[in-house]
């Protein structure tokens, strides 16, 4: 897994990024979404947000947890989306809260 984390990769629209936190053939799920392989996964986040601007939702994880499974482990954390309201004065409005469930691979890079 790499440093900056699902939220950080997704909110710089970083596909490569986005894409080394998972396997080969990892598969993401959330809703509708269902994304599966690297190529896939690596156009995710352009696909979801489009090009950055003062507008792109933030991701913010919290009550992050992991424990030992035969997998090697599993975890999750919470996830709230917030929209920054794009000016001075003007409110973040949260779009959703998305629970993570997680299953974690030791590779060869790592975690």
């Amino acid at each position: 897994m790499r440093d900056e984390g699902c939220g950080i990769a997704a909110d710089a629209i970083d596909g490569d990024g986005w894409a080394d936190m998972f396997t080969e053939d990892g598969e993401y799920e959330v809703n509708q979404v269902k994304t599966k392989g690297r190529e896939n996964l690596k156009a995710l986040p352009k696909n979801a947000f489009g090009t950055p601007s003062v507008k792109t939702p933030l991701h913010f994880v919290t009550n992050i947890w992991v424990e030992p499974s035969p997998e090697g482990a599993r975890g999750g954390a919470y996830m709230l989306m917030a929209t920054p309201g794009g000016g001075k004065g003007v409110p973040i409005t949260i779009n959703s809260i998305v629970v993570y469930e997680d299953v974690l691979v030791k590779t060869s890079e790592g975690w």
